[in-house]
């Protein structure tokens, strides 16, 4: 059964499989909760860096981050320092 984590911008859905060899991840960040291309761009990119950055502490989950709604505003460090958080939680 999937669980999940709620940070101030993402919400983290994870789930650990009974193969712990096998990994998967995902993102979704909608044109709503960005507004242009460019920032939506930033928004994954930042998305991908703090999970390569952590993955060795959340090997042998899968996970899926859904970007809130409440990301048009916000800066980048304040977006990464927000998953590095969330993220941190699930160790």
């Amino acid at each position: 059964m999937g669980r999940k984590k709620h940070g101030s911008f993402f919400i983290v859905y994870y789930y650990t499989p009974e193969q712990p060899d096998f990994k998967r991840f995902g993102l979704v960040v909608g044109k709503k909760a960005t507004g242009t291309n460019v920032k939506r761009n930033l928004v994954k990119r930042v998305i991908r860096e703090a999970y390569r950055l952590q993955q060795h502490h959340l090997a042998g989950k899968q996970i899926l981050i859904l970007a809130k709604r409440d990301v048009k505003p916000v800066s980048a460090a304040d977006l990464r320092q927000d998953l590095d958080q969330t993220l941190h939680s699930l160790c």
